[in-house]
């Protein structure tokens, strides 16, 4: 009897059906129950939430940005007369922002000696970019005061003539706002980080009063 018993529940235990997938809030609860803090749970979120197609959708559509930022910088690079650099810049920074975005997205599709070069690359090109933004403030903070951005010709000896001063609106501004953009969010980071480790410290003294009281009753 045993023996048939057997035999009867193998097939059952190999047409038994896969453990589902589980949903994007199921893992973030698994990856909370696993983490030991704060930190160690945001990673792991981060990462989670990362390979998502909703991620990757909106990788997509932060592509297009970048792409308008290198084609403004293209198309003015000679409507920067007060510093030509500045077009340069817009058109530097979208080539980087958009070979940023394809290599992420590459992550998904592409073998593991590729994505293993891209990695290698980031490090030169995470330095390269911490140079060209250091370099964006000079050119962009150094031409606000004199910078025109509406005449560009002025009356010279009863000629009209170029405006040594005058840069296209929408170059000149893109990238004094990109650049502003930058600092807005480093001190939005900042704030909510110290606010974020005041809320974890409150709470661990809390723990530690907690054991105290249950004692004293």
């Amino acid at each position: 009897m045993s023996t048939e018993d057997d035999v009867n529940q193998g097939p059952k235990l190999e047409s038994s059906e896969p453990t589902a997938k589980l949903s994007l809030s199921e893992q973030l609860a698994e990856a909370r129950r696993n983490s030991d803090n704060a930190f160690s749970f945001l990673m792991s979120a981060f990462a989670i939430i990362s390979v998502t197609a909703g991620c990757t959708v909106l990788m997509i559509l932060l592509l297009l940005f970048p792409i308008f930022v290198f084609i403004v910088g293209v198309t003015n690079l000679g409507d920067c007369p007060v510093n030509p650099w500045i077009p340069i810049y817009l058109l530097v920074l979208g080539a980087i922002a958009i070979f940023s975005n394809l290599s992420f997205l590459s992550r998904s599709c592409c073998n593991e000696k590729i994505v293993t070069c891209l990695n290698c690359l980031q490090l030169p090109l995470n330095a390269f970019v911490i140079v060209w933004f250091i370099l964006g403030n000079i050119w962009v903070y150094g031409s606000l005061d004199e910078v025109d951005t509406q005449n560009a010709t002025i009356l010279h000896k009863e000629e009209r003539v170029e405006n040594p001063d005058y840069c296209d609106y929408l170059t000149y501004w893109l990238a004094f706002w990109l650049i502003t953009l930058v600092y807005l969010v480093i001190i939005i980071t900042v704030v909510a980080g110290i606010a974020t480790l005041g809320v974890l410290r409150k709470r661990g003294n809390e723990g530690e009063e907690e054991p105290i009281v249950a004692r004293e009753q």
